[in-house]
């Protein structure tokens, strides 16, 4: 298995998620298992093949540092299969969606259908490298996106993506030394 951040989400019951998740067209990869008294966990695939985590909290609820320099804040699936992922993820978590479809680029936050709160994003990428999986992309605030970035290439990882400014804020994606890949982003909304 590639090195790489697994994107987690959440579930009431891990065991029938992993149902619901091969009933409309995914796959099981680890099944369900307890992580002491931490939660239950499994890993999957989507109906697009992206991997992802299904992470039902005991003790440990996730996350505990987000949206601040150097932690999570944010979580995007890349697909070219936009339509079937969104479909996927809306009967599987009950996720509802905010469009931003902006000069053929075609984005949704994803909102959990129980309080509408914003979980991650799913971009229809159609400038994926050929052969290049469907796959969730974790990223990091930073408070200096340039000098993370140097700082990162100095101690041997690659810019895939060089630091550049999108509408969301000044932004990177690396590669690590292992292999894994991952966003740094300096956004308004890390500054929470």
């Amino acid at each position: 298995m590639p090195t790489a951040w697994t994107t987690y989400l959440a579930s009431d019951n891990v065991d029938t998620t992993c149902k619901e998740v091969a009933a409309v067209g995914g796959q099981l990869i680890a099944p369900p298992f307890d992580v002491m008294d931490s939660g239950r966990m499994a890993i999957a695939a989507d109906s697009v093949g992206a991997v992802f985590g299904i992470w039902q909290a005991g003790s440990h609820i996730g996350a505990e540092r987000v949206n601040e320099h150097g932690a999570l804040c944010w979580n995007e699936l890349h697909t070219r299969g936009y339509a079937l992922a969104r479909s996927f993820y809306a009967d599987v978590f009950g996720f509802t969606y905010q469009d931003i479809d902006q000069d053929g680029f075609i984005y949704a936050t994803a909102k959990r259908a129980t309080d509408g709160r914003e979980v991650g994003g799913i971009q229809h990428d159609t400038e994926m490298a050929e052969g290049a999986p469907n796959h969730w992309l974790a990223w990091f605030a930073s408070d200096h996106v340039d000098r993370t970035a140097a700082t990162a290439v100095e101690v041997g990882s690659s810019a895939l993506v060089p630091v550049t400014d999108s509408p969301m804020g000044r932004m990177a994606i690396l590669q690590a030394p292992q292999g894994e890949i991952f966003g740094i982003i300096d956004a308004p909304r890390t500054k929470d």
